[in-house]
């Protein structure tokens, strides 16, 4: 399992981040209510990055070594990309982002064949950012957060771009083959 998927993985310090902006304890209340919806509110990946519910994450992170403690501008918007986007899950879910997508709602797939090629398409981060909030509300909020993350964070490094779009295509068309 890859560094940053152990990361976000139930028990690991990523999901119990996410967590606590998400599950209520045992009085009913969720721990960090208001994190979530100032990170929900961000309009790019550059807007969480002036979060402290962003810089938790961040040092927890770089203590669990998933993330280097350095001033790598790269891996700090990558990891506010995925905080940012994790804030719009409500539901962490087991089937992979791709098959999700594509599953079928009726006659359709959840995400549409033509929006899910223009997704595969897209190379500006913020446009991606955009793009993934409004994917993750066709889902109900329902998502993979351990998977998600190591695919954003890996979407955000150009060198592994390729690899997580011919993967989400492989999971789309393997659940739908159909899909138009």
């Amino acid at each position: 399992m890859k560094e940053i998927e152990k990361f976000f993985t139930k028990g690991g310090d990523g999901h119990m981040w996410w967590a606590e902006m998400t599950t209520p304890d045992a009085t009913g209340k969720v721990a960090r209510k208001g994190d979530r919806a100032e990170l929900r509110r961000c309009k790019s990946p550059s807007d969480v990055m002036l979060l402290p519910a962003y810089h938790r994450l961040w040092w927890k992170a770089t203590e669990a070594n998933v993330a280097r403690h350095t001033t790598n501008s790269s891996e700090e918007a990558a990891m506010a990309f995925v905080a940012g986007i994790l804030a719009h899950v409500s539901e962490n879910t087991t089937t992979s982002l791709g098959a999700a997508m594509g599953a079928k709602d009726g006659d359709n797939s959840v995400v549409s064949g033509l929006r899910f090629r223009k997704l595969l398409e897209i190379h500006d981060a913020d446009q991606l950012y955009v793009t993934m909030i409004r994917i993750i509300r066709m889902l109900g909020r329902a998502a993979p957060i351990a998977a998600m993350a190591d695919d954003l964070m890996r979407w955000n490094n150009e060198k592994f771009r390729d690899d997580v779009r011919k993967k989400w295509a492989r999971d789309y068309y393997s659940t739908n083959p159909n899909a138009l």
